[in-house]
């Protein structure tokens, strides 16, 4: 097993901290798992050793129209506006995440979705997958 010296043993050294404006986590019966997040919202990526490290994030992203808005995504590791809807969209990103925390910053222009009856949340767009 070649496993042994390789980087899947290291997995774990990166962490996401999801900031207030993504709502709790969500599942479907089927299994499938996303956050919600307000018109503005923020996680934080963690690199918790001592040295800077090639990273890369894979975003699966959507809103609940079939209309395309514009989602802004920053940090000061990379920036890039992306046009999702209501068909699962993909974002990656490769950068090299030094140690410490980092924000990224999400920022989107569409309408909000149309919620369950009682939900007073406010559903901009949704991550549905996230593999950092």
């Amino acid at each position: 097993n070649n496993f042994e010296n390789s980087d899947f043993n290291n997995l774990n050294t990166q962490e996401i901290e999801w900031k207030e404006d993504f709502y709790p986590q969500e599942q479907s019966f089927k299994g499938g798992t996303w956050r919600w997040s307000n018109k503005q919202s923020s996680l934080i990526i963690n690199n918790p050793t001592t040295v800077a490290k090639e990273a890369e994030i894979h975003l699966t992203l959507q809103t609940g129209w079939q209309e395309y808005s514009n989602l802004r995504i920053e940090s000061k590791l990379f920036s890039d506006v992306i046009k999702i809807n209501a068909q699962p969209s993909t974002f990656s990103q490769k950068f090299l995440l030094p140690p410490g925390k980092h924000e990224i910053k999400f920022t989107s222009d569409a309408q909000p979705a149309n919620n369950a009856p009682g939900d007073t949340r406010k559903l901009f767009f949704r991550v549905n997958k996230i593999v950092f």
